[in-house]
């Protein structure tokens, strides 16, 4: 590979007319795979699509860029703490390169996009922009949200608009497992809080000393995460509780751009685990969650009442191969985990229990006598509920009743396993719903171990030839539906199947494209974000297997594949494909993360892309969050 040559990165974005294409069908002209070594370090997109005859042009313009300052000095990106005070790095401000996902708003005539950072802490900035007479758009201010309410939050990944105008923001936590922060566990596995370096006055310090029994694996990443929402943002470690992270949190704007979470609390009633992003069904009752991590679940929450996602049911779905068990379709039955309160959990949480409080681990030998092995979130485990049957309930907790609610909602992935859910998901990832065929998309990004067959997994329920390269699931949505138990879901969107229609395809050494990519680069690799309009499913990549990330145009009627897309080598592609509506244009938001960031592998393992990553300067490592305006839809008419 000659020396990489590093132009100036643009970030393009896709478009897409957004009136009812009854008289037209979108296309896009194919994008051909990067080769040179400016097309693999810029964002290269399709020249054009066409609506029926008619053929418009794709054009991008940045909105804002990680560490862009606004007129008030205010920084895109920048991390802050309980306080509001900004952190540093070695003197340095430190802004995130990660921006995830979008929700876009309108509120009396001003607009505003609301983007989350993946870091920790985490954080979310609105960005106020105006629309000039070109039908451009710039930044005018960035506004940090406030997380100080509920304690901060953490890791915050994919984000979705509901049908009444919020968003719900995800808190992606495949850190703050509470079996590693509990005294009586740190002997029983190497990730443990006991296991970080502390300075003179107790704090961490992001480094790690393996205990005698591990292996000397540098684990001091884990401990620099804890570091960051424990120490760095709270300030104060008495304060944290692992069991405060994990969540779904609600984000309202009102007319002046000020964000608030709404009931000021995080929802808790969708349980902690590691939420990659929630969806809210057309009902506006019923929400899917899906659970990045390996060994993860995928759950189903049921709101009481419409518009108000502050209490409901919560279940966790159970996995039943169809045909051949190492069929990679399932149906779908669902575990129910119990009906909670975002508050009456929230009192809970600040009792501050300990994972042995809600748990009791046998210590050695066979499970029994109330025992069940589970492994969930990969560690395996031989536990009984303290529920007040099998096991006495803590003193931590005044009755049963509040043993229960830390069991269902603290600990939602381990007791659904418990309960015989299905936790063998690996890496479950966007979602997305088509209205026009009442189906729900779900992007698994790896076909992994836990979802193959091992007899060392406790239920061993999906037993799947394992692909590196994942794939998209589509799910069929019946109009009722019973839980496990038999006693009726209270919705009209129940999930009762899953079946692949898009899966990525691993290369062997010697195939074409090996040499640079683990999985063939004309299909899909690890798709993250899903987005569907008018027909189409936009998918997004987050891999180490490309050498580039795509965006792909799918359209599942004709099982159609386009490339439209290709970020910069090392990038994710993030944003969640978030849409805004201004006059008779849609403007169409997606974020490029941490271009020149991330190593890409090849057929063989060998790291593909290194010396383009080594060549990489400051400016062009820089994260992208833009737009593209779209065709005034009248001209589609006719066509």
């Amino acid at each position: 590979m000659k020396k990489p040559f590093l132009p100036f990165i643009t970030l393009i974005v896709l478009a897409l007319p957004f009136v009812a294409l009854a008289s037209g069908v979108v296309i896009f002209s194919p994008l051909k795979l990067a080769e040179t070594d400016d097309e693999r370090l810029s964002v290269t997109v399709s020249h054009s699509m066409a609506v029926g005859d008619k053929k418009y042009p794709l054009s991008y313009r940045t909105l804002a860029r990680a560490g862009d300052t606004d007129a008030e000095g205010n920084t895109f990106g920048l991390l802050r703490d309980i306080n509001g005070a900004a952190l540093k790095s070695k003197s340095a401000p430190r802004v995130s390169n990660r921006p995830d996902g979008n929700s876009a708003f309108e509120r009396g005539g001003r607009f505003f996009l609301l983007t989350q950072f993946e870091d920790s802490p985490g954080a979310a900035y609105v960005t106020e922009f105006g629309r000039n007479k070109d039908g451009s758009l710039t930044a005018r201010s960035f506004n940090h949200v406030d997380f100080s309410r509920v304690s901060g939050s953490f890791i915050n990944c994919s984000a979705s608009r509901t049908p009444w105008g919020t968003t719900l923001a995800s808190e992606e936590d495949y850190f703050l497992d509470a079996f590693a922060f509990d005294t009586e566990t740190e002997e029983m596995t190497a990730r443990h809080i006991g296991h970080c370096e502390k300075d003179l006055a107790g704090r961490l310090t992001g480094g790690y000393s393996p205990p005698p029994f591990s292996p000397a694996a540098d684990l001091s990443p884990w401990c620099a995460f804890v570091k960051g929402i424990r120490d760095d943002y709270l300030k104060d470690p008495e304060r944290f509780t692992p069991y405060n992270y994990g969540y779904s949190i609600e984000l309202s704007l009102d007319s002046n751009g000020r964000s608030g979470i709404v009931n000021g609390a995080k929802h808790y009633a969708f349980g902690k685990y590691s939420p990659e992003m929630a969806l809210v069904m057309p009902d506006e009752r019923t929400v899917y969650i899906t659970d990045d991590g390996s060994y993860a679940g995928f759950f189903m929450f049921v709101a009481d009442r419409a518009r108000d996602l502050s209490s409901g049911t919560l279940y966790m779905a159970k996995w039943t191969a169809e045909g051949e068990s190492a069929s990679s379709s399932g149906g779908i039955s669902w575990v129910r985990l119990g009906h909670g309160r975002d508050e009456a959990i929230k009192a809970v949480i600040e009792k501050k229990p300990s994972f042995s409080d809600i748990f009791e681990i046998a210590p050695s030998g066979p499970c029994g006598n109330g025992f069940k092995m589970v492994k969930a979130g990969g560690s395996a485990l031989c536990l009984r509920p303290r529920d007040g049957k099998g096991a006495g309930v803590s003193a931590k907790f005044k009755d049963a009743r509040e043993a229960r609610l830390a069991l269902s909602f603290l600990e939602a992935r381990r007791y659904g396993a418990y309960l015989g859910a299905t936790a063998e998901f690996t890496k479950t990832e966007g979602l997305a719903y088509n209205r026009d065929a009442n189906v729900l998309y779900a992007a698994v990004s790896s076909i992994g171990p836990s979802m193959g067959d091992s007899s060392t997994d406790a239920s061993n329920d999906m037993r799947m030839a394992e692909n590196r390269c994942g794939a998209v699931y589509e799910g069929t949505l019946s109009g009722d539906g019973k839980d496990t138990s038999g006693s009726p879901i209270k919705s009209r969107f129940v999930l009762s199947k899953l079946a692949p229609i898009l899966e990525g395809r691993a290369l062997k050494q010697g195939e074409p494209y090996a040499e640079e990519n683990a999985c063939h680069p004309g299909n899909i690799a690890n798709p993250d974000n899903l987005g569907y309009s008018d027909g189409l499913l936009f998918v997004g990549e987050d891999s180490s297997n490309h050498m580039n990330n795509a965006v792909w145009a799918f359209e599942p009627a004709k099982k159609t594949l386009t490339r439209v897309l290709s970020a910069p080598t090392g990038a994710e592609i993030t944003g969640s494909f978030a849409t805004l509506d201004i006059g008779k244009s849609r403007y169409l938001f997606i974020n490029i993360q941490h271009p020149l960031g991330d190593l890409s592998r090849n057929a063989s393992g060998v790291k593909a892309n290194r010396d383009y990553l080594k060549g990489g300067s400051g400016l062009s490592k820089r994260s992208y969050t833009g737009y593209v305006e779209l065709p005034d839809p009248t001209a589609t008419a006719g066509h």
